[in-house]
């Protein structure tokens, strides 16, 4: 059972893992939360699109940031297999330590996500294909890119 997640947001609903959670935000992004073995770190996720095989790495790839804007958090961006191949499967993921966690901070914390995870589907609608992200797309793409690499809040 994840002490935190039921502090945020209650006990699990019958059937659901202790240690997961999935909820979906007011404009449609699917946000997964899940609770490591110890309950020393909170994870949520989600996965903006898809992106040609052809243009990341092979495998599993990722690119880690501490965040300016929460303290304790660190923010990943994940490319890994997806089912469908020839595409990879492009994830935000957000780790909090459990001592950095503050359940008054968290509507700040999942409209910050919310905010990447718009930003990164806005770049790979730019790109057009289906999700599909094309290097010098124009600034609009640019504009998208670097606001989802901008952690600290502040658009570009």
């Amino acid at each position: 059972m994840s002490f935190m997640l039921e502090q945020l947001f209650g006990p699990a609903p019958h059937g659901v893992s202790p240690n997961e959670r999935a909820l979906r935000s007011d404009d449609g992004v699917l946000l997964r939360f899940s609770a490591d073995a110890d309950d020393d770190r909170l994870t949520l996720m989600s996965s903006p699109g898809r992106l040609p095989a052809a243009h990341v790495a092979p495998a599993t790839w990722h690119h880690t940031l501490n965040h300016g804007g929460f303290e304790h958090m660190r923010c990943s961006l994940l490319t890994m297999p997806a089912t469908d191949p020839p595409w990879q499967r492009l994830c935000l993921l957000d780790v909090w330590c459990r001592h950095g966690l503050q359940a008054h901070r968290l509507q700040a914390w999942l409209d910050d996500h919310a905010r990447r995870h718009r930003a990164w589907l806005h770049l790979l609608a730019e790109g057009g294909h289906q999700g599909i992200a094309r290097p010098n797309e124009g600034f609009a793409a640019r504009s998208a890119m670097a606001a989802a690499h901008d952690l600290s809040g502040r658009f570009v």
